[in-house]
């Protein structure tokens, strides 16, 4: 690549911002945590969950189902849904023992493949238990992460599998039999000084080019 007309201080200052690392990206956040409530088992195969909006861009790594005892007891099929809020589906996928894993009473499965999330779309993210699952953990007090606002929560069954119904009238229930959860990163934005040092660059080059075309 040659770079006729330009000073080696311009470009080095535009390659610099070019190789220059990404900030490391934080560790996942999980959406919501719980305390309290009481833990019920499923008399028949029922799906809970809630809607909810980004604040900020985010990108979901795990998805997760309450797993209060922490025994796989999930039910016949147990399986997690991400959709937007108007019912195109995201991902789902079932979850097992062996692929998951239990943490502070939830039961996560990592995705092989990311999902961005965009600020300011609604989204629903649901669990479906089937008949006889235990633990599922009723009327509990949930704190959800600043990112994640306009929470609404959402159950329905019996239900043959797991399906989003869309917004039912009068919006989504606000009963609070909690299922669903997730864990995200917010997505990186450049700092302000790589902005500057990029502007500097930008600026480096043009000067450069004007003086020599004088």
């Amino acid at each position: 690549m040659r770079f006729h007309g330009y000073s080696p201080a311009a470009i080095a200052a535009v390659l610099a911002f070019a190789v220059s690392p990404s900030p490391a990206s934080a560790a996942p956040v999980t959406a919501a945590t719980l305390s309290g409530g009481s833990l019920n088992d499923a008399a028949y195969n029922i799906e809970m969950g809630f809607g909810f909006t980004p604040t900020a861009d985010l990108r979901i790594t795990s998805l997760g189902m309450s797993d209060p005892f922490a025994n796989g007891n999930l039910g016949a099929v147990a399986k997690i849904g991400l959709y937007t809020q108007t019912g195109v589906e995201l991902k789902t996928l079932t979850v097992s023992a062996p692929d998951s894993y239990v943490e502070s009473g939830f039961r996560f499965v990592d995705l092989a493949s990311e999902i961005d999330l965009s600020a300011g779309i609604d989204y629903v993210v649901l669990a479906f238990y089937g008949e006889g699952a235990s633990g599922l953990n009723l009327l509990p007090t949930a704190s959800f992460d600043p990112l994640i606002s306009n929470v609404h929560y959402t159950n329905t069954g019996p239900l043959p599998d797991l399906a989003w119904l869309g917004v039912r009238p009068g919006g989504l229930y606000d009963y609070a039999q909690f299922g669903a959860n997730f864990k995200f990163e917010a997505q990186a934005v450049p700092e302000p000084a790589s902005w500057l040092l990029l502007a500097a660059a930008g600026g480096a080059l043009a000067l450069t080019r004007r003086r020599r075309a004088a």
